[in-house]
């Protein structure tokens, strides 16, 4: 897919090719080492999920269910923020400048706002608005239905890389897991124009395909 199919924001792009500027060596030295600590409040961020999955996750009666609740109960996570954007495009289409936009919209408009997506969801007519929600709240969806599965601490890092570029970058390179999910059973793939790699050295050939 190309630059100019795809609506982007050039913060995000320019912040992108910075980073891109650093030598890897620099980066590394930047990033440093995550603390114990930090990969172990994911771990238990995941057993919390499990619990509560277990506890209330009832029996769905197909993955389309579990994407769609997934959905709405990401959407959910940000009702405030919703809230505020809601106040603050009505504030702009009225001339009003308050000290607070959610003084503007309350909480009820901001629900009703999500059922709107919810039902353009459910109905397959969301088109490419909200990509990473759509992404993420499909993979926790694929783990929830495999009852079988799971959630670690490093699933919610992955979906977290996943959600942030699968829609905007040509290449994704992941475990041989993840692959799995995003393209066998969710096919973001090909949703979104996206080649995905597990393999070190088939990512090579890509960026060599790329570079010559």
């Amino acid at each position: 897919m190309t630059e100019s199919a795809r609506p982007r924001c050039w913060r995000c792009r320019n912040r992108t090719d910075d980073f891109w500027n650093i030598p890897f060596s620099q980066k590394i030295l930047i990033l440093g080492e995550a603390p114990t600590e930090f990969d172990r409040s994911w771990d238990r961020i995941a057993e919390n999920i499990n619990r509560a999955t277990e506890k209330h996750g009832g029996t769905p009666k197909s993955f389309k269910q579990v994407q769609v609740d997934e959905f709405v109960g990401y959407l959910d996570g940000f009702i405030e923020m919703i809230r505020q954007i809601i106040g603050k495009v009505t504030s702009q289409a009225l001339g009003l400048h308050p000290d607070d936009y959610s003084e503007l919209a309350s909480e009820d408009d901001a629900r009703k706002l999500v059922w709107i997506f919810r039902d353009a969801f459910a109905k397959g007519t969301l088109g490419n608005q909200l990509p990473s929600v759509v992404i993420k709240s499909g993979l926790y969806a694929a783990i929830r239905w495999n009852r079988g599965r799971l959630y670690k601490g490093n699933d919610l890092h992955d979906f977290g890389h996943a959600s942030a570029a699968l829609f905007y970058y040509d290449y994704f390179a992941t475990d041989a897991g993840l692959h799995h999910l995003i393209s066998n059973e969710l096919g973001y793939d090909k949703k979104f124009g996206v080649k995905v790699v597990d393999k070190v050295q088939e990512l090579l050939r890509e960026l060599s395909a790329i570079t010559n």
